[in-house]
């Protein structure tokens, strides 16, 4: 939803059902915890959540425009704390992340 958003409130285009100019489709393919810091002791002091989306973008206005390709993001956080009590708001960040590099994307031959 906030990807349509994006697309709504900074371009003139309106979404429709059928036969639209441009198609975008895709799906999440990676939702990771990696350990980025490492302390003197060996444990972890940071988190990384990371967060993979594949896309497909058709324009078919102008298929050299087409692209099929991964976009990611990711934050970090102490490992003091779980992911459970950050995970809503380190995905709030990633997911406006990744619809701002999509919507680069798509819009950067126009």
């Amino acid at each position: 939803q906030q990807l349509k958003d994006v697309f709504a409130n900074q371009t003139h285009l309106r979404q429709v059902r059928n036969n639209g100019d441009l198609q975008l489709e895709g799906e999440i393919t990676g939702y990771h915890q990696y350990n980025e810091a490492i302390k003197a002791s060996g444990y972890s002091s940071e988190i990384k959540l990371q967060v993979d989306v594949h896309v497909r973008f058709t324009n078919n206005a102008n298929h050299a425009a087409d692209f099929d390709q991964t976009f990611s993001a990711n934050q970090t956080y102490p490992a003091t704390q779980t992911l459970t009590s950050v995970q809503d708001g380190l995905i709030d960040t990633m997911v406006k992340d990744i619809c701002d590099q999509i919507f680069n994307a798509a819009v950067a031959n126009w």
